[in-house]
């Protein structure tokens, strides 16, 4: 038997989220998608952009995966830890070193790596992220009713090896937060001497 772990973040204006999803494929190579949890978090008062808090809801997702990944560890064997986003903004911060960018965005880009280092990541339409509804938000009548949400998208029913690897990644001065260095010269003066310095007493200079 395979158990994996799958999550999944979002962000809005409005507020951020991640869900988790526990995969298991037993014996006869058939998968089971289970949800475990979902967290989420209202948006700051301060306004930020979009891309920091979707960066937001990955740290987020990543802290709840690792979480999970011990609890989880003390009675099963996790094969993998998998995550999507849909933002293409995070998923290209993940992919450069994280002293590339400022201060807000390399922190959390280090955190992230540190908390759930062997994760793979993929992209993911807003369309198929489950973790939208927890984002934007939905009415109760209409939560009940989240297929996705409550099953997890299609892709997890596939194998991995048939699961989206394209991901759209910009290169590090394409994105935002990069961290532009100052070019630094080093100036240095030549020394100068007047002529009588030549000599070692007035009398040989005259």
């Amino acid at each position: 038997m395979q158990c994996s772990i799958c999550g999944f973040c979002d962000a809005s204006s409005t507020g951020y989220a991640a869900v988790v999803y526990f995969r298991v494929i037993d014996l006869s190579g058939n998968p089971s998608v289970s949800l475990l949890g979902a967290r989420s978090k209202i948006a700051p008062v301060k306004s930020t952009t979009i891309p920091r808090l979707e960066l937001c809801a990955a740290l987020l997702l990543a802290r709840w995966l690792a979480r999970i990944t011990v609890t989880l560890s003390l009675k099963l064997h996790l094969t993998d830890v998998h995550a999507w986003s849909d933002s293409t903004t995070v998923l290209s911060w993940l992919k450069h070193p994280h002293e590339s960018f400022k201060i807000f965005v390399s922190n959390r880009i280090y955190k992230i790596h540190s908390l759930v280092p062997k994760c793979q990541w993929y992209y993911i339409e807003s369309a198929s992220n489950p973790a939208d509804c927890g984002s934007r938000g939905l009415t109760p009548s209409d939560f009940i009713k989240h297929d996705l949400y409550f099953n997890g998208p299609p892709c997890l029913s596939l194998p991995p090896q048939q699961w989206d690897q394209y991901i759209p990644i910009n290169t590090a001065d394409q994105l935002p937060e990069f961290k532009i260095e100052s070019a630094k010269v080093l100036v240095t003066q030549e020394e100068t001497f007047e002529w009588y310095e030549r000599f070692s007493s007035y009398v040989q200079a005259v």
